[in-house]
């Protein structure tokens, strides 16, 4: 119930940001590279602090391709290391897809394959908040594990 709470009580402040950012002001163009920190929710795990990052892999006028790794600090560490497309839809929204690999999952020291969805959104010239969705293909305890992650994050 409190983990709940809490988990509740952090998404709530990040709708606060995203309401508080000044729309006229952001520049258009997609996160190149940032460094955030957020919550993990899912429906098997314990919520999580989240360490994120995004480190575009290719040229900045190329399609989007990142490296999007994560350190979650929960009642253990955890790491995901996915590689995603990242799409430029709209101006401040910039959906992300892609696969990759997640380490430690509930406690069975093994490397999964998971595949990942979110976006980017822009709230001010430096601060982008992400959301995403992961799936985690549990290949020794036989189970799929999902996944939430929230961060806001600095582009340098």
């Amino acid at each position: 119930m409190m983990r709940s709470l809490v988990f509740c009580t952090g998404f709530t402040g990040l709708a606060v940001l995203t309401l508080m950012a000044a729309p006229s002001a952001a520049p258009v163009e997609p996160p190149v590279h940032y460094l955030g920190v957020g919550a993990r929710g899912g429906f098997n795990d314990s919520t999580a602090a989240v360490i994120k990052g995004k480190i575009k892999i290719n040229g900045e006028d190329a399609p989007g391709l990142s490296l999007r790794p994560a350190l979650l600090l929960g009642d253990e560490i955890e790491v995901r290391l996915p590689l995603t497309v990242d799409i430029e839809l709209a101006e401040r929204f910039y959906p992300f897809a892609g696969a990759g690999v997640a380490y430690n999952t509930d406690g069975l020291s093994a490397i999964d394959p998971m595949i990942t969805g979110g976006s980017d959104f822009r709230l001010s010239e430096r601060l982008i908040l992400t959301l995403e969705g992961n799936l985690i293909f549990q290949t020794d305890a036989g189970d799929t594990d999902a996944e939430f992650i929230g961060t806001v994050n600095y582009e340098f």
